[in-house]
Protein backbone atom coordinates (compact mmCIF):
# COMPACT_ATOMS: atom_id res chain seq x y z
CA UNK A 1 0.00 0.00 0.00
CA UNK A 2 1.19 3.10 -1.11
CA UNK A 3 1.75 6.07 1.73
CA UNK A 4 -0.70 8.40 0.23
CA UNK A 5 -3.01 5.57 -0.07
CA UNK A 6 -2.25 5.08 4.22
CA UNK A 7 -5.71 6.08 6.44
CA UNK A 8 -4.00 8.90 8.59
CA UNK A 9 -5.66 11.07 10.94
CA UNK A 10 -5.79 14.69 9.86
CA UNK A 11 -3.91 18.05 10.95
CA UNK A 12 -5.24 19.15 14.61
CA UNK A 13 -4.34 22.49 16.65
CA UNK A 14 -6.20 22.64 19.89
CA UNK A 15 -5.47 26.22 20.12
CA UNK A 16 -7.78 26.91 17.30
CA UNK A 17 -10.86 24.68 18.57
CA UNK A 18 -12.86 26.74 20.73
CA UNK A 19 -13.96 23.62 22.85
CA UNK A 20 -10.82 22.50 23.53
CA UNK A 21 -9.97 26.39 24.91
CA UNK A 22 -13.10 26.34 26.58
CA UNK A 23 -12.38 23.48 28.78
CA UNK A 24 -8.93 24.42 29.34
CA UNK A 25 -10.27 27.65 30.70
CA UNK A 26 -8.97 29.79 27.98
CA UNK A 27 -11.00 32.73 26.82
CA UNK A 28 -12.37 31.91 23.41
CA UNK A 29 -12.02 35.42 22.07
CA UNK A 30 -8.64 37.70 21.99
CA UNK A 31 -7.72 40.73 24.35
CA UNK A 32 -8.13 44.21 23.50
CA UNK A 33 -4.32 44.73 23.60
CA UNK A 34 -2.73 43.83 20.45
CA UNK A 35 -6.21 45.74 19.01
CA UNK A 36 -4.08 49.18 20.86
CA UNK A 37 -1.22 48.16 19.40
CA UNK A 38 -2.49 47.56 16.09
CA UNK A 39 -4.40 51.08 15.92
CA UNK A 40 -0.78 52.70 17.57
CA UNK A 41 1.05 51.39 14.64
CA UNK A 42 -1.49 52.10 11.78
CA UNK A 43 -1.26 56.06 13.60
CA UNK A 44 2.19 56.47 13.46
CA UNK A 45 3.53 54.04 10.78
CA UNK A 46 0.86 54.91 8.30
CA UNK A 47 -0.81 51.82 5.86
CA UNK A 48 0.83 48.77 6.64
CA UNK A 49 0.13 45.22 5.46
CA UNK A 50 -0.78 42.94 8.46
CA UNK A 51 -2.23 39.33 8.57
CA UNK A 52 -4.07 38.59 11.65
CA UNK A 53 -4.05 34.58 13.66
CA UNK A 54 -7.64 33.54 13.30
CA UNK A 55 -7.76 32.44 16.86
CA UNK A 56 -5.82 34.78 19.55
CA UNK A 57 -6.40 37.81 16.67
CA UNK A 58 -2.82 38.53 16.70
CA UNK A 59 -0.54 39.93 13.59
CA UNK A 60 1.44 37.31 12.45
CA UNK A 61 2.99 39.35 9.50
CA UNK A 62 3.96 42.25 9.17
CA UNK A 63 5.32 44.48 6.37
CA UNK A 64 5.47 48.16 6.29
CA UNK A 65 5.26 49.65 2.87
CA UNK A 66 7.78 53.07 1.50
CA UNK A 67 8.57 55.22 2.89
CA UNK A 68 7.20 54.15 6.21
CA UNK A 69 9.45 50.86 6.46
CA UNK A 70 10.47 51.52 10.33
CA UNK A 71 9.62 49.30 13.53
CA UNK A 72 11.71 51.08 15.67
CA UNK A 73 15.03 53.68 15.83
CA UNK A 74 17.98 52.74 14.66
CA UNK A 75 20.10 50.51 16.16
CA UNK A 76 24.12 49.15 16.30
CA UNK A 77 23.06 45.06 16.14
CA UNK A 78 20.88 43.22 15.03
CA UNK A 79 20.28 42.00 18.37
CA UNK A 80 19.57 45.65 19.41
CA UNK A 81 17.17 46.07 16.72
CA UNK A 82 15.57 42.83 18.33
CA UNK A 83 15.67 44.43 21.95
CA UNK A 84 14.29 47.84 20.64
CA UNK A 85 11.47 46.22 18.59
CA UNK A 86 9.82 44.32 21.27
CA UNK A 87 10.28 47.52 24.05
CA UNK A 88 8.43 49.53 21.24
CA UNK A 89 6.25 47.56 19.77
CA UNK A 90 5.27 44.53 22.25
CA UNK A 91 2.07 45.62 22.41
CA UNK A 92 0.96 44.59 19.28
CA UNK A 93 0.54 40.98 20.98
CA UNK A 94 -0.50 42.39 24.34
CA UNK A 95 2.81 41.75 25.98
CA UNK A 96 3.43 43.30 29.12
CA UNK A 97 7.39 43.96 29.92
CA UNK A 98 7.29 40.70 32.13
CA UNK A 99 5.66 39.18 28.56
CA UNK A 100 8.28 40.73 26.57
CA UNK A 101 11.61 39.84 28.53
CA UNK A 102 10.46 36.09 27.92
CA UNK A 103 11.14 36.31 24.30
CA UNK A 104 15.14 36.27 23.28
CA UNK A 105 17.20 36.10 20.49
CA UNK A 106 18.33 32.77 19.21
CA UNK A 107 19.91 33.14 16.47
CA UNK A 108 21.15 35.92 13.41
CA UNK A 109 21.63 35.16 10.26
CA UNK A 110 23.66 38.45 8.32
CA UNK A 111 23.48 36.69 4.78
CA UNK A 112 22.30 39.03 2.75
CA UNK A 113 20.09 41.39 4.84
CA UNK A 114 20.38 40.59 8.03
CA UNK A 115 17.59 38.15 9.81
CA UNK A 116 17.08 37.78 13.64
CA UNK A 117 15.17 34.72 15.19
CA UNK A 118 13.62 35.35 18.59
CA UNK A 119 12.23 32.61 20.92
CA UNK A 120 9.45 32.90 23.72
CA UNK A 121 10.71 30.43 26.66
CA UNK A 122 9.05 30.37 30.48
CA UNK A 123 11.77 28.98 32.86
CA UNK A 124 13.96 27.71 29.85
CA UNK A 125 11.17 25.95 28.23
CA UNK A 126 9.59 26.62 24.79
CA UNK A 127 6.73 28.25 23.86
CA UNK A 128 5.03 26.16 20.94
CA UNK A 129 5.66 28.26 17.78
CA UNK A 130 6.03 30.90 20.28
CA UNK A 131 8.91 32.96 17.76
CA UNK A 132 9.33 35.67 16.03
CA UNK A 133 11.73 36.37 12.88
CA UNK A 134 12.57 40.10 12.10
CA UNK A 135 13.62 41.21 8.83
CA UNK A 136 16.00 44.32 9.27
CA UNK A 137 17.92 47.14 7.00
CA UNK A 138 21.43 47.46 6.13
CA UNK A 139 20.74 50.46 8.98
CA UNK A 140 19.56 47.18 11.52
CA UNK A 141 16.04 49.17 11.27
CA UNK A 142 12.99 46.72 11.35
CA UNK A 143 11.21 46.08 8.00
CA UNK A 144 9.09 42.95 8.91
CA UNK A 145 8.20 40.76 10.89
CA UNK A 146 6.63 36.69 10.95
CA UNK A 147 5.18 35.03 13.65
CA UNK A 148 3.97 35.88 16.96
CA UNK A 149 4.34 35.84 21.00
CA UNK A 150 2.03 34.96 23.17
CA UNK A 151 0.45 37.54 26.63
CA UNK A 152 0.70 36.08 30.22
CA UNK A 153 4.21 34.01 29.50
CA UNK A 154 5.66 36.73 32.27
CA UNK A 155 2.49 36.19 34.67
CA UNK A 156 2.92 33.54 37.61
CA UNK A 157 2.27 30.05 36.20
CA UNK A 158 -1.54 29.04 36.53
CA UNK A 159 -4.32 26.49 35.56
CA UNK A 160 -2.36 23.48 34.37
CA UNK A 161 1.33 24.83 35.13
CA UNK A 162 0.73 24.25 38.86
CA UNK A 163 1.76 20.69 40.61
CA UNK A 164 0.46 17.89 39.02
CA UNK A 165 1.12 14.39 37.69
CA UNK A 166 4.02 14.83 35.17
CA UNK A 167 3.43 12.05 32.16
CA UNK A 168 6.53 10.42 31.37
CA UNK A 169 8.13 11.49 27.87
CA UNK A 170 7.64 7.42 26.73
CA UNK A 171 4.05 7.32 27.77
CA UNK A 172 3.79 10.51 25.25
CA UNK A 173 5.30 8.73 22.58
CA UNK A 174 3.23 5.92 23.10
CA UNK A 175 0.09 7.83 22.77
CA UNK A 176 0.89 9.58 19.46
CA UNK A 177 1.98 6.71 17.71
CA UNK A 178 -1.27 4.97 18.66
CA UNK A 179 -3.22 8.19 17.72
CA UNK A 180 -1.10 7.86 14.63
CA UNK A 181 -1.40 3.81 13.67
CA UNK A 182 -4.47 2.93 15.36
CA UNK A 183 -2.96 0.22 17.13
CA UNK A 184 -1.48 0.02 20.17
CA UNK A 185 2.39 1.06 22.00
CA UNK A 186 3.00 0.54 25.68
CA UNK A 187 5.63 3.25 27.33
CA UNK A 188 8.02 0.40 28.07
CA UNK A 189 8.39 -0.34 25.01
CA UNK A 190 10.14 3.04 24.61
CA UNK A 191 13.81 3.82 25.86
CA UNK A 192 15.62 6.92 26.05
CA UNK A 193 19.02 6.82 23.75
CA UNK A 194 21.91 8.31 25.56
CA UNK A 195 23.34 11.39 24.59
CA UNK A 196 27.01 11.71 24.11
CA UNK A 197 29.08 13.48 27.08
CA UNK A 198 31.51 16.35 25.59
CA UNK A 199 32.98 19.12 27.48
CA UNK A 200 33.24 22.76 26.75
CA UNK A 201 29.95 23.45 25.39
CA UNK A 202 28.08 26.08 26.30
CA UNK A 203 24.61 26.08 27.59
CA UNK A 204 23.36 27.37 24.51
CA UNK A 205 24.66 24.80 22.31
CA UNK A 206 22.80 22.01 24.65
CA UNK A 207 20.63 20.30 21.71
CA UNK A 208 17.10 20.15 23.84
CA UNK A 209 16.19 17.29 22.14
CA UNK A 210 16.12 13.33 23.67
CA UNK A 211 16.19 10.29 21.35
CA UNK A 212 14.16 7.16 22.24
CA UNK A 213 14.14 4.29 20.39
CA UNK A 214 11.14 1.52 19.93
CA UNK A 215 12.33 -1.71 21.76
CA UNK A 216 9.23 -4.43 21.34
CA UNK A 217 9.74 -7.40 23.86
CA UNK A 218 9.68 -9.83 20.87
CA UNK A 219 8.51 -10.29 17.04
CA UNK A 220 6.31 -7.45 16.18
CA UNK A 221 4.29 -6.85 13.43
CA UNK A 222 3.28 -3.20 14.31
CA UNK A 223 4.74 -0.64 11.65
CA UNK A 224 8.32 -0.18 12.87
CA UNK A 225 10.21 3.04 13.40
CA UNK A 226 12.49 4.21 10.60
CA UNK A 227 14.90 6.77 13.40
CA UNK A 228 14.27 7.04 16.65
CA UNK A 229 11.86 9.42 17.92
CA UNK A 230 12.68 13.11 18.61
CA UNK A 231 11.54 14.65 21.73
CA UNK A 232 11.84 17.96 23.95
CA UNK A 233 9.21 19.63 26.38
CA UNK A 234 7.23 22.64 25.37
CA UNK A 235 4.67 25.02 26.80
CA UNK A 236 1.47 24.86 24.33
CA UNK A 237 -0.03 28.16 24.53
CA UNK A 238 -4.03 28.32 24.53
CA UNK A 239 -4.66 31.56 24.63
CA UNK A 240 -5.77 34.13 27.15
CA UNK A 241 -2.36 33.36 29.14
CA UNK A 242 -3.28 29.78 29.77
CA UNK A 243 -0.19 27.64 28.73
CA UNK A 244 -0.26 23.99 28.94
CA UNK A 245 3.12 21.75 29.59
CA UNK A 246 3.65 18.81 27.08
CA UNK A 247 6.19 17.07 24.59
CA UNK A 248 6.38 18.05 21.12
CA UNK A 249 7.49 14.76 19.11
CA UNK A 250 8.27 13.79 15.95
CA UNK A 251 7.21 10.19 14.81
CA UNK A 252 8.94 8.00 11.80
CA UNK A 253 7.21 5.01 10.88
CA UNK A 254 7.56 2.27 8.37
CA UNK A 255 4.48 3.04 5.37
CA UNK A 256 3.30 6.40 7.57
CA UNK A 257 4.20 9.59 6.23
CA UNK A 258 6.25 11.77 9.19
CA UNK A 259 4.21 13.37 11.85
CA UNK A 260 4.80 15.90 14.63
CA UNK A 261 3.04 15.88 17.64
CA UNK A 262 2.23 17.86 20.75
CA UNK A 263 1.52 15.79 23.33
CA UNK A 264 -0.14 17.11 27.11
CA UNK A 265 2.36 16.11 30.15
CA UNK A 266 -0.12 16.26 32.51
CA UNK A 267 -2.54 14.12 33.90
CA UNK A 268 -4.30 12.42 30.25
CA UNK A 269 -2.34 12.39 27.57
CA UNK A 270 -4.39 14.62 24.90
CA UNK A 271 -3.38 15.31 22.14
CA UNK A 272 -2.75 18.74 21.44
CA UNK A 273 -1.44 19.39 17.74
CA UNK A 274 -1.00 17.11 15.27
CA UNK A 275 0.68 17.70 11.55
CA UNK A 276 1.32 15.33 8.46
CA UNK A 277 5.27 16.39 7.41
CA UNK A 278 4.68 15.05 4.05
CA UNK A 279 3.46 16.78 1.09
CA UNK A 280 3.10 15.75 -2.71
CA UNK A 281 6.00 16.49 -5.09
CA UNK A 282 3.64 17.30 -7.97
CA UNK A 283 2.97 20.81 -8.87
CA UNK A 284 -0.94 21.90 -9.45
CA UNK A 285 -1.65 25.02 -10.78
CA UNK A 286 -4.47 26.73 -13.17
CA UNK A 287 -3.80 28.02 -16.65
CA UNK A 288 -5.55 29.15 -19.91
CA UNK A 289 -3.75 26.19 -22.10
CA UNK A 290 -4.64 24.98 -25.16
CA UNK A 291 -2.35 21.76 -25.15
CA UNK A 292 1.20 23.01 -25.46
CA UNK A 293 3.10 20.08 -24.24
CA UNK A 294 5.55 22.32 -22.39
CA UNK A 295 1.92 23.11 -20.31
CA UNK A 296 2.93 26.79 -20.21
CA UNK A 297 -0.24 29.11 -20.12
CA UNK A 298 -1.50 30.91 -23.07
CA UNK A 299 -1.31 34.44 -23.71
CA UNK A 300 -5.06 34.80 -22.17
CA UNK A 301 -8.83 33.29 -22.03
CA UNK A 302 -8.61 34.20 -25.90
CA UNK A 303 -5.21 33.40 -27.44
CA UNK A 304 -4.29 34.89 -30.70
CA UNK A 305 -0.95 34.88 -30.67
CA UNK A 306 0.97 34.76 -33.38
CA UNK A 307 -1.88 36.58 -35.16
CA UNK A 308 -3.06 34.41 -38.07
CA UNK A 309 -2.75 37.47 -41.21
CA UNK A 310 -0.60 39.77 -39.44
CA UNK A 311 -3.29 42.35 -40.64
CA UNK A 312 -6.09 44.47 -38.98
CA UNK A 313 -8.71 42.52 -40.22
CA UNK A 314 -10.95 42.21 -36.45
CA UNK A 315 -9.89 38.72 -36.36
CA UNK A 316 -10.86 37.63 -32.49
CA UNK A 317 -9.59 34.04 -31.31
CA UNK A 318 -12.46 31.90 -29.71
CA UNK A 319 -11.98 31.90 -25.56
CA UNK A 320 -10.63 28.52 -24.38
CA UNK A 321 -11.53 27.04 -20.52
CA UNK A 322 -9.11 26.81 -17.69
CA UNK A 323 -7.63 23.30 -17.01
CA UNK A 324 -5.43 22.06 -14.30
CA UNK A 325 -2.07 21.02 -14.75
CA UNK A 326 -0.34 18.46 -13.32
CA UNK A 327 3.02 18.32 -13.05
CA UNK A 328 6.20 16.81 -12.03
CA UNK A 329 8.28 17.32 -14.60
CA UNK A 330 8.96 20.21 -17.44
CA UNK A 331 10.67 17.04 -19.15
CA UNK A 332 7.76 14.81 -20.14
CA UNK A 333 8.57 11.17 -18.28
CA UNK A 334 11.95 12.52 -16.39
CA UNK A 335 10.02 13.64 -12.98
CA UNK A 336 12.58 15.47 -10.58
CA UNK A 337 11.92 12.95 -8.00
CA UNK A 338 11.70 9.29 -8.36
CA UNK A 339 8.17 7.40 -7.81
CA UNK A 340 8.04 6.75 -4.16
CA UNK A 341 9.75 9.71 -2.96
CA UNK A 342 8.78 11.67 0.24
CA UNK A 343 8.90 15.09 0.46
CA UNK A 344 8.57 16.01 4.32
CA UNK A 345 9.38 18.88 6.26
CA UNK A 346 10.76 19.88 9.91
CA UNK A 347 13.21 21.67 11.88
CA UNK A 348 13.36 24.84 8.99
CA UNK A 349 14.56 22.30 5.66
CA UNK A 350 13.12 20.01 3.99
CA UNK A 351 14.45 16.59 3.23
CA UNK A 352 13.62 13.83 0.27
CA UNK A 353 13.62 9.97 1.54
CA UNK A 354 13.77 7.78 -2.04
Amino acid sequence: MAISDKKVPGNFHALYEPAVRAARGAAPAATAAPQRGMARLAAEAGETAVHLDEATGMPVSITLPEPHQRLTARAGTPEDAAAGFLKERGDLWGLTAADAATVRVRAVSTQGLPTVHMVQQIGGIDVFQGELRLGLGTDNSVRSVAGQVFPGAGAPPRGATGPKKRLPPAAAIARAASDLTGQAYLAKEFKAVKKPTGSGKKRTDIDPYTQFEFLPPGEDRRPEFERPVRLKEVLFPLGDGTFVPGYYLELWLDDYPAFSYVVDSVDDPDVLFRKNLSSPATFKYRVHNAGAPSFRPEDGPAPGTPHPTGKPDGFQAPTIPEKLVAIDSLLPGRPWLPAGAKATTGNNCIAYAI
